[in-house]
């Protein structure tokens, strides 16, 4: 759906309004058929460009979120999806066919992977894996079916960076589509389109609902042919998100740069604190310091610790709860702290598995008091590490 370049792109809103409706109403046959067509002059509440004859298509709700999030993606087209695993599988699903091959990042987010599996096993769509820091090893797996390169930058867990650049390179090189996944840099930090890439996919699910309350993803890309293969593929599969949800969202898109900005001040202080320790390593995205700078503007609040060794769910069980602030939890990007545990298993498929292989413990820094935060870890780590610190 059209997001700018157009007269009747509307001003930006001051409220949040819910418009639960499965119905829009129209006074006159000729309205009716106008929203048929896309005209935004029929309803007056929609985005150009798309039908707005019924309620998920002609939703004030969703288009409010849908501009938001263009205008931080720098798009032209932006669509919203349930969650951000369905904006991802929408993504491959409508630019991949069977026959086709696509090649995806060895540390991609887990959901991912698994409906890469499917694609492979199902779809008769070829998968392959390249290590994200290796452009001259990328280009080895590129063949004549390959028709989408996949990103997701930083990766999952373990943060290591690809030169975007450099991977659009070979993808024009060879016609092939861009695709990536742009949820760690949430709409703020990072702006793939900016630097070539065709398709950007975030799971706004995290920090731009902000909250933990809400499952969101979206994508968006400004090339007009693929708009009119996502818009078609989007229409009809009423893959469409809430009303509610969606202003939900729009309430987190107005805090977003205050609350990611304290964020990447608590990780400095919390990284700060976790060097002090001996033998543990640290994972964050801004440690390729020149990569990092070329493609994001700061730090979130995700970051990973490896510790020393390989530890058991026993002892593990001491570390969890010993803890008051921080909770043992999936996801990320609330105002809530986290914790998340993987056992050398998960990184078996990996080129940028820890090693030697030890546990690591996920960590999101969130909006209490760094103080509260700091004292809260350093007694866990006493604990599991049955040391002072």
């Amino acid at each position: 759906m059209p997001m700018s370049g157009s007269p009747t792109f509307p001003a930006r809103s001051t409220t949040r309004n819910i418009h639960l409706t499965s119905t829009v109403y129209f006074d006159t046959v000729h309205s009716y058929r106008e929203a048929l067509k896309g005209m935004t002059a029929a309803t007056g509440q929609s985005v150009e460009g798309s039908e707005n004859n019924y309620g998920i298509e002609g939703n004030p709700s969703l288009h409010q979120l849908q501009i938001a999030v263009a205008r931080r993606e720098d798009s032209r087209f932006a669509y919203l999806y349930c969650t951000g695993l369905a904006a991802i599988a929408a993504a491959l699903d409508c630019f991949l066919t069977p026959g086709d091959h696509a090649l995806f990042p060895d540390g991609v987010y887990e959901p991912t992977r698994a409906y890469c599996d499917y694609l492979d096993k199902n779809k008769s769509i070829g998968v392959s894996y390249y290590d994200s820091g290796d452009a001259e090893g990328l280009a080895k797996l590129v063949t004549p079916r390959t028709k989408v390169i996949y990103i997701e930058s930083p990766a999952s867990n373990t943060f290591e960076l690809t030169d975007c650049a450099a991977v659009v390179g070979l993808a024009s090189q060879n016609h092939i589509l861009t695709i990536a996944d742009n949820t760690w840099g949430s709409l703020t930090l990072s702006r793939p389109l900016a630097h070539g890439i065709d398709v950007s996919i975030t799971a706004l699910t995290k920090y731009a609902a902000g909250y933990g309350d809400v499952f969101m993803g979206s994508i968006c890309l400004n090339d007009e042919i693929l708009n009119e293969r996502l818009r078609m593929h989007h229409n009809v599969t009423g893959a469409y998100a809430s009303p509610f949800d969606t202003t939900l969202v729009n309430r987190g898109l107005e805090s977003l740069d205050v609350r990611l900005a304290q964020h990447g001040s608590n990780v400095h202080e919390l990284c700060g604190f976790l060097k002090q320790i001996p033998h543990l390593r640290i994972y964050r995205a801004d440690t390729d310091t020149k990569t990092f700078q070329r493609y994001f503007s700061n730090i979130n609040g995700l970051f990973s610790v490896e510790l020393d060794r390989v530890y058991t769910d026993a002892e593990l069980e001491v570390f969890v709860q010993t803890l008051q602030i921080f909770r043992l939890g999936e996801s990320w990007g609330g105002t809530q702290s986290l914790v998340l545990i993987y056992q050398p298993d998960y990184f078996r498929d990996r080129k940028h598995a820890p090693t030697p292989a030890n546990t690591v413990i996920r960590i999101h820094s969130g909006l209490e008091p760094i103080e509260e935060q700091i004292t809260d870890l350093k007694a866990a780590f006493e604990a599991l590490l049955k040391m002072p610190l």
